[in-house]
């Protein structure tokens, strides 16, 4: 490895680690490990191409183009976040998903590091390499969760299926059809062994994503595949011969899969999964389809700049309807639409969108023209990044991955346009005026992207802190510590206000208390449930959680009740079609002898089970 390709180990490392990277002791253990290890190695990056000098002796006039619409999608996506439903929430996004504006200027320095990085060493080689050991990690552990001798019991993955250490069959296949396809740029090689070796691990990859039963993943590798065929369409011609070969191979491969029990049950599962996706009866189609008409109903009413940042979870409440495919009344917050385009129309209205669309459209383009001038390693290079990028948003066309590998496109992004600037010729007509080679930017860019490096990686150890609090409230909470759970918590909130999770657990905790005979305990209860609804769009649950806690703090005078009725009724406006809220708040209008008040809820109630929309009493 030359000296100036070492700033993109980190990079290597990210795409080598973080499909792995869990940390139990987080109250988030997947995706909260992942964006902070996305925060850190960025942050190391950049500090390392400052370090080198790498942003002085880059020709920024060919990365003028994704530079430009960069901003342009930055921008939207602060226009939206000011003028959206929930502008606090929008800072860093939905728990778990972690899609708001403060990551989206993560993966934009994520992107303008592998940028600099990859045109700096004139090769993305070290970063594929990484991409690739990742993906045979990930195919690996898919593969022994698949024979029964995986040692972590992992929550939440559907009887028959595998998700890898993302804990969802959907995100581990979308993370090794990316892999795969970006490492068939390894396969240009004249070391036989690593040729073979490379191959091997396509070919598990490609195994798993079958395993994985993800027909998102199925699609996109589908894609992938086309992407690959029409780059390599001359390279293909010419090894015809050479494909009969591989026949045995895949005979012996399919022998031994067919031979055993296991392999014929997933074979089977399979074909199902492929049949089912043609059936709109199929929960999974018609509940996509259902999201997907509400997103455009959200994007109706928030046209222009949308409703801010991962705004769909708090939106669904409001516009799902009683017969919702898939939801029904059930008590649900779905995380997105399952289609990143529509998230972002919902997100960022119009104008971001275009901008998205922009973005991608030039990766599309500025590769492909870089493909044309390209040989060997470097083309070989160029296409697997396209590829791998056209099977990921083929995949998250029907599922939009979170934190999880919400980083691996943005890295991918950086790597093409860097590999295109390298790529000779990338001046001659470019068809933009653009430069940054004015005086003070050798002095003013190293200083610039340093100081933007260790404040991420600040930030990535803030984040951690807080979650690791959340995580060490939780088994205070399963041991009966409810005073510890009570000083973690608020120590989360402390280090993080910017989530609504963790002031959610500390009135919890509180109220635990309190039932356990610290009255002193109710009021600060109260006091949570309430800066969670003021600082945050409130949602029915937070609503029905205030209401019980004013109870239980003062319930004497009709004053007092009419704050309660009033806080409950809010909660049913906020989900009027959810089962669950107006059970709750029927129940407490009958428990206190309100039944004028109960009467509309419980005819309510009638009438979705009567409709088949909600379960019989």
């Amino acid at each position: 490895m030359t000296v100036e390709a070492l700033p993109l180990l980190p990079l290597a490392v990210a795409a080598a680690g973080l499909p792995l990277f869990v940390w139990s002791a987080l109250g988030d253990e997947i995706a909260m490990p992942r964006l902070a290890g996305t925060f850190w190695l960025t942050g190391a990056t950049l500090v390392a191409l400052s370090v080198v000098g790498a942003w002085s002796q880059v020709r920024w006039r060919p990365l003028a183009l994704p530079l430009a619409l960069l901003g342009a999608v930055l921008l939207t996506s602060v226009v939206a976040t000011a003028f959206g439903t929930d502008p606090i929430r929008s800072l860093l996004g939905e728990y778990l998903r972690y899609q708001g504006l403060l990551p989206l200027f993560l993966y934009a320095a994520l992107m303008l590091a592998a940028m600099v990085a990859v045109a700096y060493a004139d090769t993305a080689r070290p970063l594929l390499v990484g991409v690739f050991i990742g993906g045979v990690l990930s195919a690996a552990y898919g593969a022994l969760q698949w024979m029964d001798l995986d040692w972590v019991t992992w929550g939440g993955v559907p009887a028959g299926q595998i998700g890898g250490a993302f804990a969802q069959p959907e995100v581990l296949g979308i993370e090794l059809v990316v892999a795969a396809a970006a490492s068939t740029a390894l396969l240009w090689s004249d070391d036989t062994r690593a040729r073979i070796v490379v191959g091997a691990g396509i070919a598990l990859m490609l195994f798993v994503v079958m395993l994985s039963l993800s027909r998102g993943a199925w699609v996109a590798a589908f894609a992938a595949a086309i992407a690959l065929g029409a780059m390599h369409f001359e390279l293909l011609r010419s090894w015809r011969s050479r494909w009969w070969y591989a026949l045995p191979v895949a005979a012996v491969v399919a022998a031994a899969v067919l031979a055993v029990p296991q392999g014929r049950d997933t074979l089977g599962s399979a074909w199902k999964r492929m049949g089912s996706a043609r059936s709109f009866t199929d929960t999974s189609v018609s509940q996509r389809i259902g999201l997907w008409k509400l997103s455009f109903e959200m994007a109706a009413d928030h046209p222009v700049v949308g409703a801010g940042p991962d705004a769909f979870p708090q939106l669904f409440a409001d516009y799902r309807t009683q017969d919702q495919p898939g939801y029904h009344t059930r008590n649900a917050r779905p995380e997105s639409s399952h289609n990143i385009f529509l998230d972002r129309l919902v997100d960022t209205g119009v104008l971001g969108t275009a901008a998205f669309l922009a973005l991608l459209g030039a990766s599309a383009w500025v590769g492909w023209r870089a493909l044309l001038r390209a040989e060997g390693m470097r083309r070989a290079q160029l296409a697997g990044l396209l590829a791998a990028l056209a099977g990921y948003y083929a995949a998250t066309f029907f599922y939009y991955a979170e934190s999880a590998t919400g980083w691996l496109p943005w890295l991918l992004l950086g790597a093409l346009f860097g590999l295109a600037a390298a790529t000779p010729g990338a001046e001659e007509g470019a068809g933009w005026r653009f430069s940054l080679d004015w005086p003070g930017w050798r002095a003013v860019a190293p200083i610039a992207a340093g100081t933007l490096g260790v404040v991420l990686v600040a930030g990535g150890l803030v984040l951690v802190y807080a979650d690791y609090n959340s995580g060490r409230a939780l088994e205070s909470i399963r041991r009966g510590d409810v005073q510890g759970a009570i000083d973690h918590t608020r120590t989360a909130t402390r280090w993080n206000p910017l989530h609504p999770r963790y002031l959610e657990a500390l009135g919890s905790y509180r109220e635990v208390a309190a039932q356990q005979g610290r009255r002193d305990q109710a009021r600060p209860a109260l006091d949570a449930f309430h800066r969670l609804n003021t600082r945050f769009e409130p949602t029915a649950f937070s609503l029905t959680r205030e209401a019980e806690a004013q109870a239980n703090v003062a319930f004497e005078t009709q004053e007092d009740k009419e704050r309660v009725f009033a806080l409950l009724e809010r909660a049913v406006e906020a989900d009027p079609n959810n089962y669950d809220v107006r059970q709750g708040v029927a129940d407490f209008y009958s428990s206190v002898g309100e039944t004028g008040r109960a009467a509309p809820h419980l005819a309510w109630l009638e009438q979705a089970r009567a409709a088949g929309d909600a379960p019989a009493p």
